[in-house]
C-alpha cells in the first residue's frame, strides 16, 4: 500500500518509462546542480517505490542519490530534488507534515510488528539434540558426529571459535543443526548437510521453519552496527558476522524486519544461480549489492571469501565493493554468475 510521500513523488514525475527491474526513469533534474555541464536528456534518473513504503532516487549520470523510509523526516537532499522537480514551498511543507503523521503511525506499526515477531511460535530442536560441547565431553563420542565435525572444520577451523551453538542429533546423523535464536529463544532451526552432495538435487540445508526466521537477527537490534551483511546461509553469516535469510528469496516478514532496523543492508549473493535470484531480490528493494573479486573459480560465497582473505579484510572488501547503481550491478552480475 502506498503512502502520501510515494504518491507525491509519482505526481511530480515528468514523462518517464518503466524499466524491467521496477525503476521509473526520467530526465534527471539534479545534474545541473550536481556538477554536470548540461541537463540530462537521456532519462538517467531512476525512482524506485518499495512495497514497504520507501522511495529511492538514483541518477546514473551525476550520481545524485536520496531516499526516504517511513518513520524518517524529509531530508534536505530529497527536499531539493522535489523543488527541482517543480514542487512549491507549500508542497514541501505539506510533505514535511505528512512525514510527521506517517512517523507517528509507523511507530505504532513498528511496535505491532515487533510484537508479532516476539509472538512467533517457538520451536524445539530435533529429538536427542546435543550441543557440540556436550558431545565432546562424552566418554564415547558418536562416530557420525565426528564425521560431521570433521566436515565443519574442513570448511573452516574458526567456525567453532566464532559460534558456539552448533548441535548434532542421531535423528539427523549426517547434518549439523543450527538453531535460529532471537534473544535466547529458538524460533526454528536448520540442518546443514555435513558432507558433499551426492547430486545437485540433494538439498544442502533442511529448514524446519516455513516462515524462514532470520539467522543472527539480534544484529538488527545492535545500536553499534551500521551495516548488515545479508547472505543466504548461516555458515556465511557466522564467518562474516552477518544475517542470513535461509535461502535466496526474502519473505514479507523478513523484509519488514530488515527495514525496521534502519541499517544499511549490503547483500552478498552466492556465486551461483541462487545468488542471481538474491540479486533480483536486492534490486527490487533498492539495497546495496557487493560482488568482491574472488581469486579462484571454486570460491563462491562469504565463507570462501573469509577463508581466502581473513575475516576483517573480507568484511572491508564487501563494504568497499557495495554498489546500488542498477546499471553497474547489471554489468557486475554477469561476471558473478
Amino acid at each position: 500500500m502506498s503512502n502520501y510521500i510515494q504518491d507525491f513523488a509519482v505526481r511530480l514525475l515528468p514523462v518517464q518509462k518503466q524499466s524491467p527491474n521496477g525503476w521509473m526513469t526520467f530526465d534527471c533534474p539534479a545534474c545541473v546542480h550536481n556538477g554536470e555541464p548540461s541537463r540530462d536528456t537521456k532519462k538517467r534518473m531512476g525512482l524506485m517505490l518499495d512495497p514497504s513504503g520507501s522511495i529511492r532516487y538514483h541518477c546514473f549520470r551525476c550520481g545524485y542519490v536520496c531516499g526516504w523510509l517511513p518513520g524518517q523526516s524529509l531530508n534536505s537532499k530529497l527536499r531539493n530534488l522535489f523543488t527541482w522537480m517543480g514542487a512549491s514551498k507549500d508542497d514541501i511543507q505539506q510533505a514535511i507534515l505528512e512525514c510527521l503523521r506517517i512517523k507517528q503511525n509507523y511507530s505504532q506499526e513498528k511496535i505491532q510488528d515487533q510484537k508479532q515477531i516476539q509472538e512467533t511460535k517457538e520451536a524445539n530442536l530435533p529429538q536427542h539434540s546435543l550441543s557440540f560441547t556436550e558431545l565432546a565431553s562424552m566418554d564415547k563420542v558418536p562416530s557420525k558426529f565426528l564425521t560431521a565435525l570433521d566436515y565443519l572444520q574442513s570448511r573452516s577451523e574458526k567456525l567453532i571459535q566464532w559460534f558456539d551453538d552448533f548441535y548434532w542429533s542421531n535423528e539427523l546423523p549426517e547434518h549439523i543443526i543450527i538453531p535460529l535464536r532471537y534473544h535466547s529463544h529458538i524460533y526454528g532451526w536448520t540442518a546443514r548437510l555435513a558432507r558433499e552432495q551426492k547430486n545437485k538435487n540433494e538439498p544442502k540445508y533442511y529448514l524446519n521453519n516455513e516462515s524462514k526466521f532470520l539467522f543472527n537477527a539480534e544484529l538488527l537490534d545492535n545500536p553499534d552496527t551500521n551495516y548488515i551483511i545479508l547472505v543466504e546461509g548461516p555458515l556465511d553469516a557466522i564467518a562474516l558476522g552477518g544475517v542470513a535469510i535461509m535461502g535466496n528469496q526474502i519473505t514479507d516478514k523478513q523484509l519488514k524486519w530488515l527495514n525496521m532496523s534502519d541499517k544499511q543492508i549490503i547483500v552478498l549473493p552466492d556465486k551461483d544461480a541462487g545468488g542471481q535470484k538474491l540479486i533480483d531480490e536486492a534490486l527490487k528493494y533498492g539495497w546495496y549489492i557487493s560482488m568482491p573479486q574472488l581469486s579462484t573459480n571454486n570460491a563462491k560465497d562469504g565463507l570462501d571469501l573469509v577463508n581466502e582473505f581473513g575475516r576483517l579484510m573480507a568484511v572491508k572488501m564487501i563494504i568497499d565493493n557495495a554498489i546500488d547503481n542498477p546499471l553497474k550491478i547489471g554489468i557486475e552480475r554477469k561476471k558473478w554468475s
